[in-house]
């Protein structure tokens, strides 16, 4: 082994050298087509950055008539925008604009290239400078420096890469697979035990909804205004927007509880906040510990319960609070319901009244139905869903973790092989 004198290369084998691309390929930089030419039925498919990768191949979405530059079938494809170093393999004739490049062996086998390029990591976040997102510019790309083996080692180690790389991917997909199963699988079981109960030799009745089906005798299936707190206050929308705007935010101060806040089920680590001032005045919108706050905008229907040492802060416009009589309703069943089952974000889209987004609405959410156990079988029906859901959250997070270990030995390997660190077998 000898010094390749690359900081990101290190040792290379003896019989090795190393290049700059530049001496090795050619590169096509994109450039993007005039938009009058862009259009959803031109005749080249087009692409920019990475946006249109496909799992194997490019999936374009858009197409042009008059493209400016192009790549060919075989090139490899490397954007150069953020994010920087993303791969893949053109199928056919692209056009490419801005923010991706085009790479055509031309003293290298063309596999043996792209495995190489996919080790450049730690080069391209060197270089990337982008002010406003990362990227590398035409020069420092053509000099970027690869370990070049000889070419009969090259198709070698290109045959095995391919090999390995393939197999790795079959395992990571069907971890993949199966996580999906077990997403499904407790989408499934607590949709079950909501809408039917532990209990299948109770007695059934028909709720009415042919989503839920039929339910326990001694439950009701009741709109949400019925199981509210009592009071006028019960249920509040968040600020309007003259009422709250863009300019009252800012870093520090009284937090505003958003959609965000809800999503992630973190009250404490928010980004948005007003003055104490602002906050005298839109006192009403106040969140208190127990109230709770559901999405109103795009992901609409995901509800998180305000803790018990929440801090004073106000609803966002985009959430509403509403408050439940803790009497007939407990809020780990609800959050079970409205966050881990489709069955009330169905009726909201079928209330929803926006056109280009869904939106929830106070009436239509007041107006939700949802069958509801005695107390004491919430609280059944919650001990037993926290038992079988955290053993299927260990199973996915081991199955995540497994893929993470599995990605990370795949680039290990090929980092090891293409710079001659571990040498392949012969034949």
């Amino acid at each position: 082994m000898k010094d390749s004198g690359v900081a990101w290369i290190g040792e290379i084998p003896e019989e090795w050298t190393v290049a700059p691309l530049k001496h090795l390929v050619n590169i096509t930089m994109g450039q993007s087509p005039d938009s009058a030419d862009v259009s959803d039925d031109g005749e080249i498919p087009f692409m920019q950055g990475n946006a249109d990768f496909g799992t194997q191949y490019p999936s374009p979405h858009l197409y042009c008539d008059n493209a400016k530059k192009m790549c060919d079938a075989g090139d490899i494809l490397l954007s150069v925008r953020a994010p920087v170093g993303a791969l893949n393999l053109a199928d056919r004739t692209y056009g490419i604009g801005r923010g991706l490049c085009a790479i055509q062996a031309r003293d290298l086998h063309r596999d043996f290239l792209y495995f190489a390029l996919m080790t450049l990591g730690g080069a391209f976040d060197y270089l990337s400078n982008g002010s406003t997102f990362d990227a590398i510019t035409t020069s420092d790309l053509k000099n970027i420096q690869i370990s070049v083996p000889p070419r009969d080692e090259q198709t070698k180690i290109s045959e095995t890469l391919q090999e390995k790389f393939s197999e790795i991917g079959n395992a990571i997909n069907e971890m993949r697979r199966l996580i999906d199963k077990l997403a499904l699988y407790k989408q499934s079981l607590i949709t079950e035990t909501v809408t039917k109960g532990l209990h299948p030799e109770a007695a059934r009745k028909d709720s009415g909804d042919p989503l839920v089906g039929e339910i326990p005798a001694s439950w009701k299936f009741i709109s949400l205004k019925y199981l509210l707190a009592s009071g006028r206050d019960s249920m509040r929308v968040g600020p309007f927007g003259s009422q709250l705007k863009g300019q009252d935010f800012q870093e520090e101060g009284v937090p505003v509880f958003t959609q965000k806040t809800v999503l992630d089920n973190d009250f404490f680590h928010g980004d948005t906040f007003i003055s104490q001032e602002k906050y005298e005045q839109l006192k009403s919108f106040a969140v208190e510990a127990g109230d709770i706050l559901i999405t109103t905008r795009g992901s609409i229907g995901k509800i998180a319960v305000a803790p018990p040492d929440v801090t004073c802060g106000i609803l966002h416009p985009c959430v509403i609070r509403f408050r439940t009589d803790k009497s007939k309703v407990m809020d780990e069943f609800l959050k079970y319901v409205f966050n881990e089952t489709d069955l009330l974000r169905q009726q909201l889209l079928l209330k929803s009244n926006a056109t280009t987004i869904d939106v929830v609405y106070s009436y239509a959410l007041k107006c939700v139905s949802l069958a509801v156990p005695p107390l004491e079988e919430q609280r059944e029906i919650v001990s037993y869903l926290a038992n079988k859901c955290a053993a299927i959250d260990a199973d996915i997070a081991r199955r995540r973790k497994l893929i993470e270990r599995l990605s990370a030995y795949r680039r290990s390997l090929i980092y090891e092989v293409v710079t001659g660190k571990r040498e392949v077998a012969g034949d």
